[in-house]
């Protein structure tokens, strides 16, 4: 399934703006799973750590080159002007598993994101996806 960037961003808004969806709060691996889900499994999850490897400070979905979370779609040196100073790790972080673990490690997450019904709500939003497009001769 493909989708441009504008779609997904918009998609994302739609469904954080309906509440109970923040992607954050401890919940930004949950949320980057569910929207990878969405989408048809086509992204990576990349962290950004702050220095401290037992766990990670936030969690992206990277389709293409753009990096998503709840805030929406963001590029890797947005990603990187968005902390304080430069991350100690900016890059892929595994397997969905890995990042669960390594988010739910921070020990900052409220109460845990309904990946399943995220994972509705942020297709619903996506709706059909776009049509391929023609190979140019």
């Amino acid at each position: 399934m493909t989708y441009s960037s504008s779609r997904i961003a918009t998609a994302i808004a739609e469904v954080v703006a309906g509440g109970r969806f923040d992607g954050f709060s401890g919940n930004c691996a949950r949320f980057a799973i569910a929207l990878n889900h969405a989408l048809g499994d086509v992204g990576e999850f990349h962290i950004v750590d702050g220095g401290h490897p037992e766990y990670a400070d936030h969690v992206l979905l990277k389709v293409g080159e753009d990096y998503y979370d709840a805030a929406g779609a963001s590029s890797a040196e947005a990603v990187g002007r968005a902390w304080d100073g430069p991350p100690e790790y900016f890059g892929e972080a595994g397997e969905e598993d890995s990042v669960l673990r390594l988010a739910d490690d921070s020990g900052c997450m409220g109460a845990p994101l309904d990946m399943e019904a995220l994972e509705a709500r942020l297709r619903e939003a996506l709706g059909p996806a776009d049509a391929p497009s023609a190979p140019t001769l």
